[in-house]
């Protein structure tokens, strides 16, 4: 058996061999052993390279770190390249505020030397060729009409040299109400020369400039006190005829003291007559309709009578106080009665005034001299050490007239001609209450006995004939001004 399998093995490798190769030994097929070196020749090549390709890579690990330490590379080139460009962004930002604020407070420095020269000369630089102006009375547009206009008011043209003269602006308050816009407050004043007597009329108000971009004005807005005032003091645009009925009305009305006149005469009285010297200086902040205006006072020095019971006895005092001291006081006579008790004010809703008080202080003083002056100031009559009291003390009863200090103090007043009655002072000083509320101006408090308190001053003769001007005064505690 084992010779039977043997041989058929063999043969099977003969005849294997005998495919293959030829009986001389030579291949069969050269041609495919020719193409089978030839496909595997590169094959061979190409994964010699892949084995030193992965002899050169680095582990795994290496190439997951390598691959974080990229990310956080970029990010830090990112973050880096953000904080660079916001970095730049807050310079220009801060640039561009600096900028800004500049130009801001070169623009008000402007307005402010402008009003002091009333715009001679006028900085056209700061305006826009065609800038935009409207008030009551005008509205044109152009740079010439602008400078026109004021050199008008001037005096400067041949018009203002006949129709105008003493004009004075005065800037109380500029302020950036936005980015765009500047709000000034002022009084501005001048005399109507084509007309006899020669009137002087002042105007209140706010001026609205818009800005460009450039910080140029592109248009100037006047609103006045006495005509575009609206309700909670707000200002309103008002028609043409409005504004030329105030500018009317002022020309023929009783003359009022100048807005910034140092001396003034009373006009139902002359100097030669009266004891007083003229009237006290005062700066108008805002003239409201109904004779009711706002007024900034310095402060002064006051001959005082503490108590009185008939405004002719403390008359007679003051005038003989003021003879001693060699002063020609200043008007008006500024009585203040003090009201004390429960149930005084005025009387349940039939208008009549109901007091029922306690007590009752009356005190009258004539202002002597302003603290800003250079002067010494006056000494005590009575032969005192010349210490001069606060308006918060009061004079011994041994002493019936004394010296005392009034500070600045602004007040908001209301001019009538009736007498100054008991009934007319209360109904004078609830007008002026009320119009207060309505302009969002409140009255100063410092306790609450000032609730009935009133002021009320008279500018005439004790017993003058023809028309008076008597006011009510109530001192303001919040204004729209702020202290010079």
């Amino acid at each position: 058996p084992i010779e039977v399998h043997s041989e058929p093995r063999v043969r099977r490798r003969r005849r294997t061999t005998t495919r293959m190769m030829m009986p001389d030994g030579r291949l069969r097929y050269p041609f495919l052993s020719i193409i089978f070196f030839a496909l595997s020749v590169p094959i061979f090549v190409q994964s010699g390279r892949l084995k030193n390709v992965a002899r050169r890579q680095p582990p795994l690990r290496n190439m997951i770190s390598l691959r974080r330490v990229e990310k956080g590379a970029r990010r830090r080139v990112i973050k880096m390249r953000s904080a660079t460009s916001s970095q730049l962004s807050m310079q220009s930002q801060a640039s561009g505020t600096k900028r800004k604020d500049s130009e801001i407070e070169r623009l008000k420095n402007t307005i402010r030397t402008e009003a002091k020269s009333f715009f001679d000369p006028m900085d056209q630089s700061i305006y826009v060729p065609d800038v935009e102006f409207n008030d009551p009375l005008n509205s044109f547009k152009g740079i010439g009409k602008y400078k026109d206009n004021v050199d008008m008011l001037g005096g400067r043209t041949l018009l203002g040299m006949f129709a105008f003269d003493r004009t004075n602006l005065k800037i109380h308050d500029i302020k950036q109400e936005s980015d765009r816009t500047l709000v000034t407050r002022w009084t501005m004043e001048f005399r109507f020369k084509l007309l006899p007597w020669k009137p002087t009329v002042v105007f209140t108000g706010i001026s609205k400039y818009t800005l460009n971009d450039n910080y140029k004005v592109l248009k100037h807005e006047d609103y006045w006190d006495s005509v575009n005032m609206g309700p909670d003091g707000d200002y309103v645009k008002k028609p043409l005829i409005e504004g030329l009925k105030d500018f009317v009305s002022q020309l023929f009305s009783n003359p009022i003291a100048p807005a910034f006149s140092s001396t003034y005469a009373p006009p139902s009285s002359s100097l030669s007559s009266s004891p007083m010297a003229g009237e006290m200086p005062y700066t108008l902040l805002r003239r409201g309709e109904n004779g009711y205006q706002v007024r900034s006072y310095l402060g002064y020095v006051a001959a005082q009578v503490s108590s009185y019971s008939k405004r002719s006895e403390a008359w007679e005092k003051l005038e003989n106080y003021a003879v001693q001291l060699n002063k020609r006081p200043f008007a008006p006579s500024i009585m203040e009665v003090q009201r004390r008790g429960e149930g005084e004010g005025r009387g349940g809703g039939g208008g009549d005034t109901a007091i029922v008080a306690s007590s009752l202080t009356k005190k009258m003083h004539w202002p002597l001299q302003l603290l800003s002056t250079s002067d010494p100031l006056p000494q005590d009559a009575g032969g005192d050490d010349g210490q001069v009291a606060s308006s918060s003390s009061s004079s011994s009863p041994a002493a019936a007239v004394g010296l005392v200090e009034i500070p600045p103090t602004v007040y908001a007043v209301k001019t009538f001609s009736e007498p100054l009655t008991e009934d007319t002072v209360e109904a004078m000083h609830y007008e002026l209450m009320a119009q207060l509320k309505k302009e969002g101006l409140r009255p100063k408090e410092d306790d609450e006995s000032a609730l009935g308190k009133r002021i009320f001053v008279q500018f005439d003769e004790l017993y003058s004939l023809g028309d008076r001007r008597n006011e009510v005064w109530i001192p303001l505690e919040d204004h729209l001004w702020p202290d010079e």
